[in-house]
């Protein structure tokens, strides 16, 4: 069952990019791109071995190329997004935790003198 499930996604695999294939052909007018779509969709007749391989190393291919889309994506949001509202946000507003040093104080707790009652749990938020 395992071999079945496998082979399945070996096909699956290169059914997309025979797809992907046949889009490129539409979108730059290149009748090769038709050509390897073709090649693609009759190499698991042909070998299906290297039908195999072929989509073992496009999927290993596509997991690196995931892995670090995902690392240049979210790194491009944080210093580019992130980080300067956090300088703006430091500019106009100062510290956010008034956390100012003071040299004579002995502690900085603050105890809150305040009675729960029942209507403070019903809308925590």
């Amino acid at each position: 069952m395992q071999k079945k499930s496998r082979r399945r996604k070996d096909l699956e695999t290169l059914a997309v990019l025979a797809a992907a294939s046949l889009i490129c052909s539409l979108l730059f007018r290149k009748p090769a791109f038709i050509g390897l779509a073709l090649a693609l969709l009759a190499l698991p007749l042909v070998s299906p071995k290297a039908a195999e391989r072929l989509a073992g190393l496009w999927l290993g291919f596509s997991g690196v190329l995931g892995a670090v889309n995902t690392r240049l994506a979210l790194g491009a949001v944080y210093f580019l997004l992130l980080t300067p509202v956090a300088f703006l946000f430091r500019l106009l507003h100062g510290g956010a935790l008034n956390a100012k040093a003071d040299p004579a104080a002995s502690t900085y707790f603050e105890e809150r003198k305040h009675l729960y009652v029942p209507a403070d749990l019903e809308e925590p938020w």
